[in-house]
């Protein structure tokens, strides 16, 4: 019993791009074209938002 973690980390990854778009428009690239999440949200508060709904991801360099 219980949610699926899938099921809502995909829904909470969606809302909260979502969000980010309208509230961070500023701070996307200033041309169009086709990005990775990583480098359109890059600068934006999508991690913090993220973590506020106990999503955390943590970017670890080697």
């Amino acid at each position: 019993s219980g949610f699926d973690p899938g099921y809502r980390a995909t829904s909470t990854c969606l809302v909260q791009s979502g969000i980010t778009l309208i509230k961070d428009f500023d701070k996307l690239p200033e041309k169009g074209g086709v990005f990775t999440p990583g480098a359109l949200f890059d600068g934006t508060g999508i991690f913090d938002r993220l973590k506020a709904h106990d999503l955390n991801i943590e970017v670890v360099n080697e």
